[in-house]
């Protein structure tokens, strides 16, 4: 198996065994790109075989001392089967890798992320906040979007504290989930969406997140 023989030990050689790699609960956090990737590349085409592959990943874990894992999925949610078909296979929640160019604004976020947290309150895997401040791939495409404004990102953010963060709690028994909230990206200067200072915010981005989520 391609998974378990190579990439799964080139995981565990190179990050879950390094200390400083992200966990929550004793649990080391792996997110994944995209439901059908997963179950075509690693499930090979079959639900039950990639639903094997995430409870083979969680009987290793705690092999190695973990309580455990945690299996994000990076995946836009289509509808609400989607999101069934990916709480089945065992994946704790989704998050977003953007939601697309026109997530500069707050209210689009907010929008979007409530469509997400509905297609899975039906028995469907939950969708965490996942902050952005926009899509400019001007690189790419050769046009020009907007990136949020300090004021439009501090609004997502406080919204994300403050409205859906608790409903989250509210529906999921993992107390960690209720606390969760990500920002996207770092440094995608490429793809026109990053938090890391420059000369379009400065410090802004970071400084919006620490006032919210700081003490």
């Amino acid at each position: 198996d391609y998974f378990r023989d190579f990439i799964w030990t080139y995981w565990v050689d190179w990050y879950l065994t390094d200390s400083r790699y992200m966990t929550i609960d004793n649990k080391p956090v792996i997110n994944l790109y995209l439901y059908n990737n997963f179950v075509d590349q690693v499930g090979g085409g079959s639900k039950d075989k990639a639903k094997e592959a995430i409870e083979f990943m969680d009987a290793e874990c705690k092999k190695l001392g973990y309580d455990g894992v945690i299996i994000l999925f990076c995946d836009n949610l289509a509808n609400a089967q989607r999101a069934r078909d990916i709480k089945s296979i065992g994946a704790d929640a989704v998050i977003s890798y953007t939601l697309g160019e026109m997530s500069y604004d707050a209210q689009y976020q907010k929008d979007g992320m409530n469509k997400y947290f509905d297609l899975g309150d039906g028995g469907g895997v939950t969708f965490l906040p996942s902050i952005g401040v926009g899509f400019n791939d001007i690189g790419w495409t050769e046009t020009r979007t907007p990136l949020a404004s300090l004021e439009e990102h501090t609004e997502a953010l406080r919204w994300a504290k403050e409205e859906y963060m608790p409903k989250v709690a509210k529906k999921e028994k993992q107390d960690w989930m209720g606390k969760f909230v990500i920002s996207n990206t770092w440094n995608e200067y490429g793809e026109g969406h990053y938090l890391m200072p420059s000369n379009l915010n400065k410090f802004g981005y970071l400084d919006d997140a620490r006032s919210l989520f700081s003490s």
